[in-house]
């Protein structure tokens, strides 16, 4: 019983994840507010929160903005055009829920089917470009790749990052708890999921490379 509370016991290692979850939400609040930074802030959320989950979190500010610094550039190229994507397809969705335009039944369909589907791609272009190095180009191919690999995972994830802020439109008093680990929360349970894909695909490319090397056979 006294290892299970002691400092490296269970309880205490619980709580330091809740403690680190917690800060690591208010950096990432703090990181998005001019709009324009919150691709280098879900890209540095997402490396520490690997970290987290193979228990080597280590001080959480400093790996954040090192990750933030070094990602800053790529993520911010990768994230503008996106944001605008959200924004016209989400302006789209409004006038259409709301009535207040009438289109065409297949544009309504192709809307909804584009903003879905972009959103599930860049489920996985952050975690990607956290953890890998590589090209903008490489990375929102790579990212999309995972996404399409395992459909089920990547739905699942979706579903996990919109629960918290759906949820807190529907019921008022949800919305402190998003404001506590909206992002954090949702971002580690996609971890555990993302983080056997990227191995999965790490053993495949080590297996490619290895034949590579092999020399060839004589004839």
């Amino acid at each position: 019983m006294g290892d299970f509370f002691s400092l490296e016991g269970p309880f205490m290692r619980f709580f330091d994840k809740v403690f680190n979850l917690l800060w690591l939400n208010i950096l990432v609040i703090i990181c998005c507010l001019p709009v324009f930074t919150a691709g280098a802030a879900f890209t540095a959320m997402h490396y520490v929160l690997l970290r987290m989950l193979h228990n080597e979190e280590g001080y959480i500010s400093s790996n954040f903005f090192k990750s933030f610094k070094e990602n800053f550039k790529q993520a911010t190229i990768i994230w503008l055009p996106f944001m605008l994507i959200f924004a016209a397809l989400g302006l789209d969705t409004f006038l259409l829920y709301k009535g207040i335009v009438t289109m065409p039944g297949i544009y309504k369909i192709g809307v909804y089917v584009l903003l879905t589907s972009v959103s599930l791609g860049l489920m996985f272009v952050f975690p990607v470009l956290s953890h890998y190095h590589n090209t903008v180009k490489g990375t929102i191919k790579n990212g999309f790749a995972m996404a399409a690999y395992s459909p089920l995972k990547t739905i699942l994830m979706f579903v996990i990052c919109a629960a918290p802020w759906v949820g807190s439109v529907m019921v008022d008093h949800i919305w402190p708890l998003c404001l506590l680990y909206g992002f954090s929360l949702p971002g580690f349970l996609c971890a555990t999921l993302y983080d056997g894909i990227f191995k999965k695909f790490e053993k495949e490319e080590q297996k490619a490379k290895e034949r590579a090397e092999q020399p060839a056979e004589n004839e």
